[in-house]
Order: structure tokens, then sequence, then C-alpha cells
């Protein structure tokens, strides 16, 4: 079941020769100026994780509390974006999504590496793949700074409290960016940056602290969420839904109506907690057994349709690897081609691209031996070992890394590939983790796992045809 985390989040992460990629780094944010859209927030230190969603709100209250939160949820919006590389106030960009995914954890977990070690506009050089040089070294914890720094902001503003199903869904945003900080870093100062302290010294919380502080917080959303489809007006339905089609379509599936059930915001919490359960499972079993029966009770992602991700698309733009893979600063990792090929996966079918240039052999290789010097171009998929010097220079012509497997980037963009915060095939898998554990999740292992194989494919959310789906069945009977 272990192998399979691989095909999940390889998923998750996705998302040739260019020009010099002219990285500027920094945390998301800091260039804003007053030529752009993003307005600072009303700054006030609330009950941020307090929801009182028995309160009763008229329907020119919640009108009101929505026109005084326009600026804070319009700053919320850009944290949201910032959880997936979104920079300037915008969706996800290359430059940004580079900085916290490719240049760290895309190549700590081996799906893909960075084939050259020079960027010389950004004045910083990387000495091996696994190098977290200074220029670079922020970049996986800029997702949870831009949630701290404009979400947290609106879950402490006094007039959110007037709109607590809008507050229960922004704070399980900013508690998802916290458990994937958490998971990568551990113990920060979750419970002071939520109540938006800003100076220090600050207190550290542990992780475990985190996960129960999380864990009450989803919920006490998941309980908003549900009393609001039998105990609001159509007029308050009508005002929340504004808000959600401006602000929060880009987080969720657009053409669901999430206003009239907030069916998919309870699945994400729900999806959520139980991600968090199978974390912490050799930790504190009968807890996450518990947790993660709670979460299957009131309802997980089943369905592509309740899947929760950023869609570039709807800005007009690609998926920041599609433009990634342009410049030549991504091509894929060696341990992960080994496993796609020895598994035969339907990834391998299409989804990557053969080498682009002749790859010269080793003498030794070559001397008393029938094969030929050079493999020849476009022949065979060759991924590039993690943790080796990379070469210098974006041109495969001098840098033969450069040239090795990469993405296929028109296939990429012309499936209009989301960034996603939770998808649907990792609810599968990990519900046949749980049942693998003895768990009630509702079925067997075996019915999970497959079903979140063949959730695997990007093109069920495009219009394109499912290349995947044509391979998955011969995949499944090996």
């Amino acid at each position: 079941m272990k192998n399979s985390k691989i095909f999940v989040y390889a998923a998750l992460a996705l998302s040739a020769f260019g020009m010099q990629s002219c990285l500027d780094y920094d945390t998301p944010g800091d260039e804003f100026n007053a030529n752009q859209t993003v307005v600072p927030p009303v700054i006030s230190s609330g009950k941020a994780d307090v929801i009182d969603y028995e309160k009763v709100i008229s329907d020119e209250g919640v009108a009101e509390a929505i026109m005084a939160l326009d600026d804070n949820i319009r700053t919320a919006q850009t944290g949201v974006y910032g959880i997936r590389g979104g920079k300037d106030g915008g969706a996800p960009v290359a430059h940004a999504y580079q900085f916290c995914y490719s240049l760290g954890p895309d190549n700590y977990v081996q799906y893909f590496c960075v084939p050259h070690y020079d960027f010389p506009y950004s004045n910083f050089t990387l000495r091996s793949t696994y190098d977290m040089c200074k220029g670079s070294i922020g970049g996986p914890g800029s997702g949870f700074s831009s949630a701290k720094l404009y979400i947290a902001p609106l879950l402490n503003t006094e007039k959110i409290d007037s709109v607590p199903e809008l507050k229960a869904i922004f704070l399980t945003l900013f508690n998802y960016s916290a458990i994937e900080n958490a998971d990568l870093f551990g113990p920060m100062p979750y419970e002071e940056f939520k109540a938006l302290r800003d100076k220090s010294p600050f207190k550290y919380n542990d992780v475990r602290t985190i996960y129960y502080g999380v864990k009450k917080n989803l919920d006490d959303a998941v309980a908003c969420l549900k009393y609001y489809k039998d105990n609001r007006s159509e007029a308050y339905k009508q005002e929340l839904a504004n808000v959600m089609y401006s602000y929060l379509t880009i987080v969720n599936d657009p053409y669901s109506k999430t206003w009239e059930d907030m069916e998919p915001w309870i699945r994400f919490a729900n999806s959520l907690k139980l991600r968090m359960a199978i974390h912490m499972s050799g930790i504190e079993p009968e807890t996450a057994k518990t947790w993660a029966e709670e979460a299957v009770r009131d309802g997980v992602i089943t369905d592509v349709d309740n899947e929760v991700a950023i869609y570039p698309v709807f800005s007009g733009k690609d998926h920041p690897l599609v433009e990634i893979t342009g410049w030549s600063d991504a091509v894929m990792g060696a341990s992960f081609l080994n496993l796609l090929e020895n598994l035969d996966h339907p990834y391998m079918k299409y989804l990557f691209t053969k080498n682009s240039v002749g790859l010269a052999k080793s003498p030794q290789a070559v001397e008393g031996s029938s094969c030929p010097a050079t493999t020849p171009a476009n022949s065979v998929y060759v991924g590039m070992r993690d943790g080796v010097a990379p070469g210098e220079g974006q041109a495969a012509a001098n840098n033969p890394y450069c040239g090795y497997s990469m993405l296929d980037k028109a296939y990429l963009a012309q499936t209009q590939a989301p960034l996603f915060l939770m998808k649907c095939s990792e609810v599968y898998f990990l519900l046949a983790e749980g049942a693998l554990r003895g768990w009630n999740m509702g079925g067997t292992a075996k019915q999970f796992y497959e079903q979140g194989i063949r959730n695997a494919s990007l093109e069920s959310r495009s219009f394109t045809g499912n290349k995947y789906n044509e391979l998955v069945d011969d995949y499944l009977n090996v």
C-alpha cells in the first residue's frame, strides 16, 4: 500500500528548452504595491477559532457584514492562492510555485530533479539536487507564510462572526496549510500565528498540540456547515453564494452549488481529518482510529466533483509546471521513473517525454559489449538521480541532464491540470490504509485501493480524451 502514495502525491504535484528563469524568490506578498489590487486587511486580534454558528443573523446583517469584510475577503483569497504558489495577489505562477515546491519537496520525495546548478539571474547555485541554498531555503514554508499573513486577519476580524460559514471555510483552509507546514517542519507558533501575534518571542506548539487544535477547529467547522443548510434563509444563502462565486470557486468545483448544502466543504474538512489520522496512526493508533471513523461517518471526498483545487485555467494560466518544464528546470527523478516502469504504470505511456538528445554512455559500459556508445534521442525514458551535482546551463546540447525525461508540457496544458489541495484518489488511498488497519472505513482495502487508482487521472477533469482510462484496466489486471 505504501507505493500507492507515490501516485497520489505525484498527481498532486502535477500539476524542451527555454529562456533562463529569472527567479525572484521572496515571501509571496512582499512585492505588493499601489498599482496592484490587493489591499491591506483590517487587522484586529479576535477569537479566530471560535465559530458561533447558532448565532441569530438577519439577512440585512449578513449583507452588511459581507460588505464590510470585502477587503479582508479579497486579501484572504490571495492567501489561498499562496498555499500553492500564488504571487502578487494572483493565481499560482511558475516562479513562486518553483520556490515552494520544485527546488525543495519535489526533489526530496524524488519526483523531479533540477538539472542545472546555475541561476545567474538569482545569484545562487545548487551544489546538488538536494541543496537548499540561502536563496531558496524559505521556499517550502512560503505556503503557510501566505496563510498566516493573509487568511488569519480575516479570522480575527469581528465582522466575520456575522458570517460563520465563511469563517468555517477559511479556518479550514488556514488549518490545511498549517498541517502541511507542521508535517514539513515540526513545531511552530501555531496558536499565536492563528491569533495574529506578529512579534517575538513566540511560544512554539509541538506537533501533537497542532494536530489536536486543528481537529477541534475541523469539528467546529463541520458542525457549522451542517447547521447552515436548514437554518439560514434563501436570501442569506444567496449573499454567501455571491461571495463564494467571486472568491472561492477557484478552490472548488465551480459548477457545484456549494452554497446550498456546503457538502464539498464538509467533505474537505473531513478528508483533512482522515489524512491527519493516517499520519498519526503509528503514534496514537487508537486516537487515529477514532478520528478516521468520525471523518468517514460525516462524509469524505469520494467523487472528483468534490475535489478541492486551485484551477489556474480560470485565471487564463497553465499549471506552473508547464512553464517550469519549458525552462528545463525540472526533469524526472530516477527513483520515480524506476517505480513507474517496474509497475508498468499508465503514466509512463503518455505523461512523460523520452530523452530529447542522444546520451553518451561511459567507456566502461561500452567496452567489451555490443551496445552502442550512444543512446539515440527519443528512444528511452531516463531519470536523474536525486542528490547528484547538477550540470551547467539549461540547453540539453551542453548539459545532457536537461535532455532527460520531463513532463509532457503540451499534454499537461491540454488537460488544464489543477493544483490540488485534496484529491479524490488520495482520499481513496487513505481509506484503503485505514481499512488495512482494521478500521471501519465502509469498505475493503482492495475496493478503496482500486478506486483510488481509477480516479488518479487528470483527464476526467478536462475536455480531452481520457488516455489513462484506456490503460487502467490492463494495469489493474497485472
